[in-house]
Parts: structure tokens; sequence; C-alpha cells
């Protein structure tokens, strides 16, 4: 399989991770959800501006 760059979630409100926010709608949302199955799991997040975003981070679980 190959390897593709993730981010960890660490807990740590002082860890940042540098990125690009797309606006998608719930339905592709879910579309997303569904590609992503398993193997991710998907995590709301506060961005520096004070928006929450949702990323996706390796499903350890």
């Amino acid at each position: 399989m190959d390897k593709y760059p993730t981010i960890e979630f660490t807990g740590k409100e002082t860890d940042k991770v540098k990125g690009i926010l797309y606006e998608v709608s719930n339905l592709d949302l879910h579309h997303i959800d569904l590609y992503e199955s398993l193997a991710y799991a998907r995590k709301q997040v506060v961005l520096v501006s004070g928006a929450n975003a949702w990323v996706y981070i390796p499903n350890l679980g």
C-alpha cells in the first residue's frame, strides 16, 4: 500500500498544521466519509482564525 502524508492528533493546543481549507456541502462530506471508510476518522478542529473545520486522521482503533 502506498503511503500518504497524514496528520497526527496530539491533543496539544500549541501544535499546528499548515493546510488548505475547502468548503464542501454536507452531501459532499458524506461522500468523503464513505470514501475514507474506516481507514480515517473525521475530527473537528479549531483553526487559528477561530473557525471550526473537519480533518481526517488515521483511524488507529
